[in-house]
């Protein structure tokens, strides 16, 4: 199997697919935020028979999003459980001090 992609400069860039565990998968490279790709999927049997998903009408477009970064996420959510915390021991400290 081969995944044949563009972003829509002209030139389209094939990638051979892997198997793991009956998927068949690829990895596209990074583009920059609002880059359109565009993908097709080539399949070759056993006898050389070759389809692709553009010939049965499926020619597969995304448009690049922003992810998140794992260390912005993860310090989000330790400043958010220490402040619950520090907050959460300063309720309960003044209650016993009644």
């Amino acid at each position: 199997m081969i995944l044949n992609y563009t972003n829509n400069n002209g030139t389209w860039n094939i990638i051979d697919m892997t198997n793991i565990e009956g998927v068949w998968t690829a990895t596209i490279p990074a583009f920059p935020y609002g880059t359109n790709v565009t993908y097709v999927i080539i399949a070759e049997d056993d006898f050389n028979n070759i389809i692709t998903s553009q010939e049965k009408g499926l020619e597969y477009e995304y448009s690049i999003i922003p992810e998140f970064s794992s260390p912005l996420i993860m310090l989000f959510f330790m400043l958010t459980t220490l402040l619950a915390a520090a907050v959460h021991r300063r309720k309960h400290s003044t209650f016993f001090r009644k």
